[in-house]
């Protein structure tokens, strides 16, 4: 969010929330303190900190996390800024003007084997829980849900299409990202967490296809009616 991009964009989220008289709200801090894990947990909460000042500086109303521990932290920063105010609709940033082109530039980045892996993890990992019935689910000190799903699969989907090199030189392609997603749940499996056949197809569907589907939820809907006539 510290992007000149991304910043952008939040100054627009507030700018056009406060002139029409609405609560601009923060984004979610998805961090999951581990409570066995006591150096892991500060790093997580001075970094959830750090961030909910920013979005208390930069003209926010309030914000959401997503783990009760994270509340007091949340909290204090805005208590810091707001004071004894519960909002602050008088703070209208940027005026007169925003730069609306910097807040919808698109964000450059390199894609990476890493990142290839970590979206088909994430993706498989968050619908085999689904279809378990679990609406969110922890991965690597987050609290994911189905948009870090949608999120996975569309990235991986959208470096399929625009044919997407590595860093090795390496072209992601369909066969490329099969092998992927089927090598992350066969490796998910030998650690003891074996996803639903179903799942591990379904990201497939998901991505392998001309036409990118509007929901990964909405093509699960058919597998999640057929278990529950089982």
């Amino acid at each position: 969010m510290t992007s000149p991009e991304l910043a952008e964009a939040a100054r627009w989220v507030v700018n056009v929330a406060h002139r029409r008289g609405c609560h601009a709200i923060g984004g979610m801090a998805a961090a999951v303190p581990s409570r066995r894990d006591p150096a892991a947990a500060g790093a997580a909460l001075t970094a959830v900190a750090r961030d909910k000042v920013r979005e208390a500086e930069g003209g926010h109303d309030g914000t959401w996390v997503a783990h009760p521990d994270l509340v007091p932290i949340a909290a204090a920063a805005f208590g810091g800024v707001l004071r004894d105010r519960v909002e602050q609709r008088h703070v209208v940033p940027g005026a007169p003007c925003l730069d609306l082109d910097l807040a919808v530039r698109p964000l450059r980045g390199r894609v990476t084997w890493d990142g290839v892996a970590s979206a088909a993890r994430s993706a498989v990992v968050y619908v085999d829980a689904w279809l378990r019935g679990t609406g969110c689910v922890a991965m690597a000190g987050q609290m994911e849900d189905a948009a870090t799903a949608e999120i996975s699969r569309a990235l991986l989907w959208q470096w399929v299409a625009a044919g997407a090199v590595l860093d090795d030189g390496t072209r992601v392609t369909r066969e490329l990202v099969d092998a992927v997603v089927r090598g992350e749940a066969a490796a998910l499996g030998g650690a003891g967490t074996e996803p639903r056949p179903e799942a591990v197809q379904l990201v497939l569907d998901s991505i392998l296809t001309p036409d990118i589907p509007e929901f990964i939820t909405t093509l699960g809907y058919p597998i999640l009616l057929k278990m529950s006539s089982k």
